[in-house]
């Protein structure tokens, strides 16, 4: 693969991963999970945040661009409701998430658990009240949801990372 195409994979990934969980909020309806009504369109959205970490490492702050990018894109193909929602709930919990990936200068698999600990409960709590299906257990449901894409590749980086034979 050249190096701008591969320099291009996660920004592209993270756009892809946006767009087509706004279109599953419009497609799919809320399931019960437990009792809690949940978008499945969340099961998605968990891994956007640590897509991002990826394009940002991969573009540096150009990642902004791809973030009105799917915005907009959003608001185009989803409608006013989901896309107002999304838009709001994704730019405030996606900026938090760039900020505290931007400032921590700690190892790459850390920064993604520490943005994602800050951004997915915001963002969460946004969309959800945007939607108007904010309520406690819905929330902290939501997290958790959103929380295993972040704990997936948490894990795998942390587990790399370990010199061979050494438990993590």
């Amino acid at each position: 693969m050249s190096p701008v195409l591969n320099r291009l994979f996660w920004p592209a990934v993270y756009f892809a991963a946006i767009v087509f969980s706004n279109f599953m909020m419009v497609w799919l309806p809320i399931v019960a999970i437990s009792g809690v009504g949940i978008p499945p369109a969340i099961f998605v959205f968990g891994f956007v945040f640590v897509f991002r970490d990826y394009a940002q490492r991969a573009i540096s702050h150009y990642v902004l661009i791809f973030m009105a990018a799917a915005a907009v894109v959003t608001y185009w193909l989803a409608g006013p409701a989901i896309a107002v929602a999304s838009t709001t709930a994704f730019l405030v919990s996606e900026l938090a998430d760039w900020a505290i990936f931007t400032i921590t200068k700690r190892p790459f698999a850390q920064r993604i658990l520490l943005s994602s600990l800050v951004s997915v409960p915001v963002d969460t709590g946004v969309f959800f009240y945007a939607l108007g299906i904010l309520d406690m257990p819905s929330l902290v449901m939501g997290i958790i949801i959103k929380m295993i894409g972040t704990a997936v590749f948490w894990s795998y980086l942390t587990f790399r990372s370990q010199p061979a034979g050494q438990a993590a």
